[in-house]
C-alpha cells in the first residue's frame, strides 16, 4: 500500500508545484503588461506585485480654458474672464500659470473659491500674457494636468486724431468743410461723438456724419459753425472710450473775400504788338486757382496773373476775374470789379513842329522841335537827324546851334513798355537850315542931304540880307535910340538931332540873336 500511495503522493506535489509556478510565471507576465501599458498611457493604474498595498495615483481630466469676451485683444479697464473647465471639478484643485510661471495675486486679480474662474476687472498692458490653468485632484496621490494656453495682449486705449478737408482753418459762407476722427488702424467697431466748444455737434440741415460718426461734413458752413472741434471713440458692445482728441480750430468768415483786378501798364488805349498784365489780387491768402474772363466767357488762365498779348482789335473787351478753392463741391468767390481794355487798329500818328519855323538860322541860336502824338500816354521819345538817333528823351527836342552841322533833317518816334516795346512809325521830318555867316545890315538915309536943317524930318531904313521875324535896334553916336522897325523917323528940332546913326537886327530869346552893327550914316544939321 505504501508503494502505492508514494505516487500518487508524489504526484499530487508536483501537481501543486506546477499550480505555483504557473501562478508565478502569469503574475510576472501580468506585472509585464501592467509596466508596458503604463509607459504608454498615464492614465492606466500602476501595480506593484500582488503583494503591493499602495493605491494607484489619481489621474485628472485635462481641462480646457474658456476667454469671455472671446476678443482677441482688450484695452485698459476692459474686464476679462478666464474660465478653466473640466469633469469631477469638485474633487480638483486649480492653479493658474502666465507665460510659464505661477500667477501671483494683484488688486485687479479675483478668483472664485475653486480658483476654477480668473477675472481680471480691470485689465492693464502689464495683465497681457499667455495664460493656462493646472489641475490635480484633492486626492493624494494624483497626477497634474495643464490646459493650452490663452493669449491676453492689452493695450493702452488710443487717442484719436482729427483730419480736416480742405486744410484751411479759415472757411467762407456756403463752403464746405469736411472732419474725419480716426484710431490708428481700425480694426475694431469704433464709434465716434463730436464736440464743438466742449458741447456735443448733432446732425442738422448743414451738419451730417457717416455711419459710425468718424466723418463730419458741413456742407454749407456759416458763422455758426466757427469754433474749435474735438472727437472721442467708443466701441461697440463693449465698455472702451476714449480720451477726446486734440482741438482743431474752424472759422467761418462772415463774408466772402474781395478781389481787386489791377492792369499793367493801364494805358487807355493800346495797339497791336504791345503786351498788358491782369493782376487778380485777393483779400485772405490761400491755395486758389484763378479763373478768367473776356466779355463774361472764360479765358485760359489759373494763376493770379493772366498775360494778353495783343494782336488785334479782337483782344479788346471787358476782362474780370474769379478765384475757386476745392472741389466737390469747388468754393468760388464772386467776381471782382471789370478792367477794360481799348485795342486800336492804327498805331498812333505823330505830328512834329519846329520853334523858331525860321528858314535860315544862325549859330548862337536855338531852335526846339517837338513832338506831339495822337494818343496821350506814357511815352518816350526817340530823336533822329539824318536818319541816325541822336538821343532819347521827352517830345521835346532843344537844339544849341553852334554851326553848319547841327542842320539837317529831324525826325521823331514815341516808345513805350518793354517785353516787347511799342514803336510808333516815324513822323514826318523837319528841315533845319543853318547859315554859317551872320546877315547884314544896309543902312539907308531919305532924304540923304549933306545938311539939314530944323522942322525937317528924315527917315532911315535898316534892311537885312535874310529876311526873318526881325526886331530892329537903333543907335545915335553908340547910344541907343526909341525904335524897333526896320524904319526910323527923325523929326529934326536943333543941332541935337544931328549924329551918327546905326542899326542892328535881333530875333528869338533865351537866348536872343544879335546881328552885327549896320555901317553908320551920318547926319549933319544946321
Amino acid at each position: 500500500m505504501s508503494q502505492l500511495r508514494h505516487p500518487v503522493s508524489t504526484c499530487a506535489t508536483c501537481a501543486v508545484q506546477w499550480k505555483m509556478w504557473l501562478f508565478k510565471v502569469f503574475g510576472v507576465i501580468y506585472m509585464v503588461a501592467v509596466c508596458a501599458s503604463e509607459d504608454n498611457d498615464a492614465t492606466t493604474y500602476s501595480y506593484s506585485d500582488s503583494k503591493s498595498t499602495a493605491p494607484p495615483p489619481f489621474v485628472p481630466p485635462v481641462p480646457v480654458l474658456e476667454q469671455t469676451p472671446s476678443s482677441s485683444d482688450f484695452f485698459s479697464s476692459e474686464k476679462v474672464v478666464l474660465e478653466c473647465k473640466a469633469t469631477s471639478s469638485s474633487e480638483l484643485i486649480f492653479t493658474w500659470k502666465k507665460n510659464g510661471s505661477p500667477l501671483g495675486s494683484g488688486p485687479d486679480l479675483s478668483q472664485y473659491p475653486d480658483k476654477s474662474v480668473l477675472t481680471i476687472t480691470s485689465a492693464s498692458p502689464q495683465d497681457s500674457g499667455n495664460y493656462t490653468c493646472v489641475v490635480e485632484g484633492k486626492k493624494k496621490p494624483s497626477q497634474t494636468k495643464e490646459s493650452g494656453p490663452v493669449n491676453i495682449q492689452v493695450n493702452e486705449i488710443p487717442v484719436p486724431t482729427i483730419t480736416e478737408t480742405p486744410k484751411w482753418a479759415h472757411v467762407f459762407p456756403t463752403e464746405s468743410v469736411k472732419f474725419k476722427c480716426g484710431i490708428g488702424p481700425d480694426s475694431h467697431n469704433w464709434i465716434y461723438t463730436w464736440y464743438r466748444d466742449g458741447t456735443q455737434v448733432n446732425a442738422d440741415g448743414t451738419v451730417s456724419f457717416n455711419t459710425n460718426g468718424a466723418g463730419l461734413s458741413i456742407s454749407s458752413a456759416s458763422a455758426g459753425h466757427t469754433g474749435k472741434y474735438n472727437c472721442s471713440g467708443k466701441i461697440q458692445n463693449r465698455a472702451v472710450t476714449s480720451q477726446t482728441s486734440s482741438e482743431v480750430s474752424l472759422t467761418v468768415y462772415a463774408e466772402k473775400p474781395t478781389l481787386t483786378l489791377t492792369r499793367d501798364p493801364d494805358y487807355d488805349v493800346m495797339f497791336a504788338g504791345e503786351a498788358v498784365n491782369f493782376s487778380c489780387a485777393i483779400s485772405v491768402q490761400s491755395e486758389w486757382t484763378y479763373l478768367w474772363y473776356k466779355d463774361g466767357s472764360e479765358v485760359t488762365g489759373s494763376s493770379d496773373k493772366l498775360v494778353v498779348q495783343i494782336r488785334g482789335t479782337a483782344d479788346g473787351g471787358s476782362y474780370t476775374c474769379n478765384a475757386t478753392r476745392g472741389q466737390n463741391p469747388a468754393f468760388i468767390t464772386d467776381s471782382s470789379g471789370a478792367k477794360q481794355l481799348k485795342v486800336q487798329a492804327q498805331k498812333p500818328t505823330l505830328t512834329l513842329t519846329r520853334d523858331p519855323e525860321y528858314n535860315v538860322m544862325f549859330a548862337g541860336e536855338a531852335v526846339t522841335f517837338s513832338c506831339a502824338i495822337s494818343v496821350q500816354s506814357e511815352w518816350t521819345y526817340l530823336w533822329y537827324k539824318d536818319g541816325n538817333q541822336i538821343t532819347e528823351s521827352s517830345d521835346k527836342l532843344v537844339v544849341q546851334i553852334r554851326g553848319t552841322a547841327d542842320g539837317g533833317s529831324y525826325t521823331c518816334k514815341a516808345t513805350r513798355g518793354q517785353n516787347p516795346t511799342f514803336i510808333t512809325d516815324l513822323s514826318g521830318a523837319k528841315q533845319l537850315k543853318v547859315q554859317a555867316e551872320k546877315p547884314t545890315l544896309t543902312l539907308t538915309r531919305d532924304p540923304n542931304y549933306d545938311v539939314m536943317f530944323a522942322g525937317e524930318s528924315v527917315n532911315f531904313s535898316c534892311a537885312i540880307s535874310v529876311h526873318s521875324e526881325w526886331k530892329y535896334l537903333w543907335y545915335k553916336d553908340g547910344s541907343q535910340v526909341t525904335g524897333s522897325s526896320d524904319k526910323l523917323t527923325v523929326q529934326i528940332n536943333g543941332t541935337a538931332d544931328g549924329g551918327s546913326y546905326t542899326c542892328k537886327a535881333t530875333r528869338g530869346q533865351n537866348p536872343a540873336f544879335i546881328t552885327d552893327l549896320s555901317a553908320a550914316k551920318q547926319l549933319k544939321v544946321q
